[in-house]
């Protein structure tokens, strides 16, 4: 598989994850979009037979927290909001469920928000994640099974996180 294609067959993935971190479409779209012509202009490091996921990833990342340092979260008044971002879409039950996932999965500690995301939004390996986030898999497993075992609770459906599906 080629450079061109493989960076293209993580793109849907790289935008699941920037979807969750920059919390809105347009925001996650910029960000797929500099992490990839990063990724072109860096092609030379790339060393073929590595781990093209993990790079991308780290790219993406890095890119995500030096954008939130130097801008700050863009946080706007309430009557300061655009109309359409006041509109509620139609009350479906899968929209409810997203909504209260949203909600819960902000109120994660960080780190493990980010393990979690990584682990099953991303499909990333628990190796691959710490090599993303530089730290030991261990570490990268305790962050994951404690985001499940807190987003459970938040939901409301401990029933649901047995040990052996973690």
């Amino acid at each position: 598989m080629t450079f061109e294609q493989e960076l293209l067959a993580l793109l849907p993935r790289l935008r699941a994850y920037a979807r969750n971190m920059a919390r809105n479409a347009h925001d996650a779209d910029d960000l797929v979009q500099d992490t990839v012509l990063r990724a072109l202009s860096a092609r030379e490091r790339f060393v073929p037979g590595t781990n093209m996921r993990a790079w991308l990833f780290t790219i993406l990342r890095n890119r995500f927290f030096n954008t939130v340092a130097a801008h700050g979260r863009n946080n706007v008044p309430l009557e300061d909001a655009p109309p359409e971002a006041l509109v509620t879409p139609p009350a479906h039950e899968w929209a409810f469920r997203q909504s209260e996932l949203r909600l819960a999965l902000g109120k994660l500690q960080h780190l493990q928000r980010e393990a979690l995301l990584l682990s099953v939004g991303a499909e990333l390996s628990y190796a691959e994640i710490g090599e993303i986030i530089g730290c030991p898999v261990g570490t990268v497993k305790s962050r994951v099974f404690r985001a499940r075992q807190e987003l459970a609770a938040l939901l409301d459906h401990s029933s649901t996180l047995e040990p052996d599906s973690v």
